[in-house]
């Protein structure tokens, strides 16, 4: 395994992961930043795709910790029901 470089985490944000997660490498922790505050950080399930390709990537390195953080005024408000567009959701018994 190769250390995570600031090229890697440069690459991570452009090019496989949407600009709603930062990742940032500090020593060997990796801080991974949602940047939804318009939202509050809310998960929808791009911004989930995101921050679970994130993850994927910083497993592939030698990190030996990651930090996940919110920006703005609340690390994250729950799930973001905005994108379903008024549909009904399956009630489990």
């Amino acid at each position: 395994m190769q250390p995570l470089t600031t090229a890697d985490l440069a690459a991570l944000t452009l090019d496989n992961v949407a600009l709603s997660v930062t990742p940032t490498k500090t020593g060997d922790v990796v801080t991974v930043t949602m940047n939804r505050p318009e939202r509050r950080n809310a998960l929808s399930l791009d911004h989930m795709h995101d921050l679970i390709a994130a993850f994927e990537a910083v497993a592939q390195t030698e990190a030996v910790g990651v930090i996940v953080a919110g920006n703005g005024p609340a690390f994250s408000a729950g799930h973001d029901f905005a994108g379903h567009g008024g549909s009904r959701l399956p009630l489990h018994p």
